[in-house]
C-alpha cells in the first residue's frame, strides 16, 4: 500500500526551503512522483512512499 503526501511552493518559500524539504523527505523514505507549476515556478510537489515499509 501507498502513502502520499504534497510540498506546496507558494510565491515566498525560497528554493533552499524547498531543498531541504525535498532531502528531508528522502531520508524519510519519500519520493517524487509529480510535480505541477504555474508560470515557471513549482506549485505543488507529490511524493509517495510504501505505507509499510521497515524503518
Amino acid at each position: 500500500m501507498k502513502e502520499y503526501k504534497i510540498i506546496k511552493v507558494g510565491m515566498f518559500k525560497k528554493d533552499v526551503d524547498l531543498l531541504g524539504d525535498l532531502n528531508q523527505s528522502g531520508r524519510e523514505g519519500w519520493k517524487v512522483v509529480s510535480t505541477a507549476h504555474e508560470h515557471g515556478r513549482f506549485a505543488k510537489v507529490l511524493l509517495e512512499r510504501d505505507k509499510n515499509r521497515m524503518s
